[in-house]
């Protein structure tokens, strides 16, 4: 964190944001027996350590960053249980009526999200 208060935000990873969100926000009893969260958990993390963080970290905050890489494999965790014909899984849309983000930071935006999803999407998909 003291990176990112120096604004240095390219030293500062979006996993620590990652494990502190789910740490946060859900019990150790959620995590145990809903394995949405533990996939989605899971998914965020090794996306995060497999993919280079550090061109977006110089444009963007690594809490907005980790907010997108959550939400890109949200995403996909969702649309692959459709398209395998499994039954719906359970990752919450909103928490105590509130967007999940905003558990994250609540100054992140819904537009500012989603344009740095469609930049993420381009860039796994660029890898894969």
């Amino acid at each position: 964190m003291k990176h990112a208060l120096q604004y240095n935000l390219d030293f500062e990873s979006p996993l620590i944001h990652v494990q502190r969100f789910f740490a946060n926000t859900f019990s150790v009893k959620q995590m145990r027996t809903n394995p949405a969260l533990a996939q989605w958990r899971t998914e965020t993390e090794q996306i995060i350590q497999n993919t280079s963080f550090i061109p977006l970290s110089l444009q963007f905050h690594p809490v907005l960053i980790a907010a997108a890489y959550l939400s890109w494999s949200r995403q996909h965790i969702l649309q692959n249980s459709i398209l395998s014909g499994l039954k719906p899984l359970n990752l919450p849309e909103t928490l105590h009526g509130h967007p999940w983000f905003l558990f994250l930071d609540p100054g992140i935006s819904a537009c500012d999200l989603e344009q740095l999803v469609l930049v993420v999407d381009g860039e796994i998909k660029y890898l894969a």
